[in-house]
């Protein structure tokens, strides 16, 4: 089988029940495969309105099961199971999570196969990762609590998850993202289960209900009810949030949208930044930028201090002798001689009070 994906379908039939209608496998293999998948053909009891998706893995070849509701001769309640089976490189985790649960997959007129890949009438019937993403914006909330309870109980454990049916894809889409292949094992699932029952079952299991879902062979399952935070321990569900938030960054990135050219990313996120530790912004003092002003506008002329008045004195008259003979004098030479005037009148100032009090004092004596 190394190399390409096979097809098998299943269906009920009067005489011999579920039975295989056609596969693209020798018919030794056939058989093999039925004994194998027989467990998980049928459609939980009571679920007749949707199908349901299921990711198996036996060795080295993975199994992707498509379970649709259909009616039998007598127009009872009966299912209709399509099945891939591959490689895990040709029939990945992402393969299996897309393929939506309200649409059967169409067969196209490309024959049973065996196919390269995913035959062309899965992928028709399998959502893109915008889609999901745009999804995960309404059970955003629920995938912190998924991915806390699976931080809590070990990420390489089994589940058992009570989740509403329209995010239970989703919900594995995103938490998948948040843990390094080499952090669990294969993530297998199943989107609908009646019970908890039997040693054949994926890793990650949705059921109804708690209450109603327990039973033999399901006590090494750990529970998870997306729908009860309060359930989890607040210190985990902190860290959790994190670790989804920077996991739906990475992956929102490469898809942005048409419209805005930005990524959809979950509307709780205040910012669609990865944590970091803020760094300081060095303050600096604006510069005053010049403003252009037009030539037209006439520009103002500065203002020079205005100039000691000049008097004018005649020519050869002794005035103007006595003033050509005296020095001029600079600005400094005029501060010093305020300073010692200053100084004289403050001493002049200090003397005299100090005489009053000295006849005051002597009046006193006497």
């Amino acid at each position: 089988m190394s190399g390409q994906v096979h097809t098998m379908l299943f269906q009920w039939s009067e005489a011999k029940g579920f039975m295989t209608a056609r596969s693209s496998l020798p018919r030794p293999e056939q058989e093999l495969w039925y004994d194998r998948l027989l467990p998980r053909l049928s459609l939980p009891q009571g679920q007749y309105d949707t199908g349901s998706t299921c990711y198996l893995q036996y060795d080295d070849v993975m199994a992707l099961l498509h379970r649709w509701p259909a009616r039998d001769g007598h127009h009872r309640a009966s299912t209709r199971t399509r099945a891939l089976l591959g490689p895990p490189r040709l029939l990945t985790f992402a393969d299996a999570v897309r393929v939506r649960t309200d649409a059967e997959p169409v067969e196209g007129t490309d024959g049973e196969g065996p196919f390269p890949g995913m035959p062309p009438g899965w992928r028709a019937a399998s959502d893109d990762d915008a889609t999901i993403l745009a999804a995960l914006e309404e059970c955003h909330d629920r995938l912190v609590t998924f991915v806390a309870g699976l931080l809590t109980d070990g990420a390489a454990g089994r589940f058992a998850v009570v989740a509403p049916e329209q995010y239970r894809r989703a919900l594995l889409w995103g938490a998948q993202h948040c843990f390094r292949p080499d952090e669990c094992p294969p993530w297998t699932f199943s989107t609908a289960e009646a019970g908890v029952a039997g040693t054949d079952l994926p890793r990650i299991v949705f059921v109804p209900s708690e209450a109603s879902s327990r039973g033999y062979g399901g006590d090494d399952l750990s529970w998870i009810d997306v729908n009860r935070p309060e359930y989890v321990d607040p210190l985990a569900r902190d860290h959790a949030a994190r670790v989804v938030d920077d996991a739906l960054y990475r992956v929102a990135v490469p898809h942005r949208t048409a419209h805005n050219g930005r990524p959809p990313v979950p509307h709780s996120l205040p910012q669609a930044v990865p944590h970091s530790i803020p760094q300081p912004v060095p303050h600096s003092v604006p510069h005053s930028v010049p403003h252009s002003v037009p030539s037209s506008v006439p520009q103002p002329v500065p203002q020079q201090p205005p100039m000691p008045e000049q008097v004018s004195v005649p020519p050869g008259s002794p005035d103007a002798r006595r003033q050509a003979e005296r020095p001029a004098m600079e600005p400094a030479v005029l501060r010093t001689e305020e300073s010692e005037y200053a100084v004289f009148v403050l001493s002049l100032a200090i003397g005299s009070a100090l005489f009053v009090l000295l006849l005051m004092y002597l009046g006193a004596a006497q």
